[in-house]
């Protein structure tokens, strides 16, 4: 028997792209949007930052890792140093594809890495996983919060 997986509801999930390039956040906004979740874009690190403070915590942060100014590796540090940011699961998007770049990912604390050029399902199911584990931490952060509150009541 095949085991089936659940379906996903992305219209509730919203993704962060961060890129410097017009072109890529078109690309990126027809795909995500096309795939049925929210897409919100910022082009560099400081828009990126102002984004994640003013809203709910984002689904996915899909972040390109060379950028004008701060670098998406600088970035995601920054990301995980947020109280909203220490748990949303990052994807680097880059042309870069050495073993030390994949490093550099994991030791900035990006979740998985995808080389440009890439197709949209290769792109959808990497989202359709990460928005679930990071609804799944949510949910654990919830029930945590709420079995603390009962435990100080």
């Amino acid at each position: 028997m095949i085991e089936q997986k659940p379906e996903i509801d992305r219209r509730s999930k919203t993704i962060l792209g961060v890129d410097d390039s017009g072109e890529m956040q078109a690309i990126l906004h027809a795909m995500i949007t096309g795939a049925g979740y929210a897409f919100l874009a910022a082009q560099d690190a400081s828009e990126a930052l102002a984004q994640i403070a003013a809203r709910e915590p984002f689904s996915v942060i899909l972040m390109d890792v060379q950028m004008p100014g701060m670098d998406g590796f600088e970035l995601c540090r920054q990301i995980r140093k947020l109280p909203k940011g220490k748990s949303v699961p990052i994807i680097f998007l880059t042309v870069r594809n050495t073993t030390s770049d994949v490093e550099k990912c994991k030791n900035a604390g990006g979740n998985a890495f995808i080389v440009k050029p890439f197709n949209s399902k290769t792109l959808i199911r990497q989202l359709d996983h990460w928005s679930q584990q990071s609804a799944a931490g949510a949910l654990g952060r919830a029930t945590s919060a709420r079995r603390e509150a009962n435990e100080v009541a």
